[in-house]
């Protein structure tokens, strides 16, 4: 519990709530690598949650194919 404190203290992030931008992934998930505080760091549509667990692109690049569109317009042509 000390260690969650300390890196909720320093992230700002909800010690009481694992997932404090409600998106699927833990904060300690995000931390480093996305924030934690967003639920789209990269604001291409998707939260980051089902960026890596369900539609495996990265949610730090709102085009992770590099096609000109934005992940979250891909996936909604395709639903």
């Amino acid at each position: 519990m000390a260690q969650s404190l300390r890196h909720s203290y320093h992230h700002l992030t909800n010690p009481f709530d694992p997932d404090t931008d409600e998106d699927g992934l833990t904060d300690l998930e995000e931390i480093n690598v996305t924030n934690p505080l967003e639920p789209d760091t990269d604001k291409d549509g998707l939260t980051d949650g089902d960026e890596v667990l369900t539609y495996k692109t990265d949610p730090q690049l709102q085009d992770t194919d590099k096609d000109g569109l934005f992940d979250g317009d891909e996936i909604q042509a395709i639903i």
